[in-house]
This record gives structure tokens, C-alpha cells and sequence, in this order.
């Protein structure tokens, strides 16, 4: 995903819209960690049939996937720590 615009824009917009995206980014990146430990300590111990376990597996894939993509957006957008 190419960023190299988002900072520039993201300085374009209000101190409200700033704020808004950068907790929704947080809550996203708080909540996808819960849903993979959920996945990989609960799931993928209880459930032994091998085509949900495989489907587990993908979707922790993606879980993964969007962790770093909040990562690369929080990193890109939020250089203040107080933001």
C-alpha cells in the first residue's frame, strides 16, 4: 500500500478529523490483537475438526495482515505522542 501521500493529507485535515481516525486506528489495533490471541489460545485448542482449524490458521493470516497495516497507518499519521 503506497502511504507516501497519507502524510501530507492527513495534516490537511481538522484537529477533530485527526483525532477521530487516530482512535479509531487505536482501537483497531488494540482489537485485532485480542481477536488473533482469542483465535490461537481458544479456538484453535478446542476445535479439533481439521477444515475449521485450517480456516482458523487464514484468518489469523489476515488478523496478522491488518495488525501491520495499523502499525504502517499509526506510524505514518501520528508523529506526536500525545496525538
Amino acid at each position: 500500500v503506497d502511504l507516501s501521500k497519507d502524510g501530507q493529507h492527513w495534516e490537511s485535515l481538522k484537529d477533530e478529523e485527526r483525532y477521530f481516525i487516530s482512535h479509531v486506528l487505536a482501537f483497531f489495533a488494540a482489537s485485532d490483537g485480542i481477536v488473533n490471541e482469542n483465535l490461537v489460545e481458544r479456538f484453535t485448542q478446542e476445535v479439533q475438526v481439521t477444515e475449521a482449524r485450517c480456516f482458523y490458521g487464514f484468518q489469523i493470516a489476515m488478523e496478522n495482515i491488518h495488525s501491520e497495516m495499523y502499525s504502517l497507518l499509526i506510524n505514518t499519521y501520528i508523529k506526536k505522542p500525545a496525538e
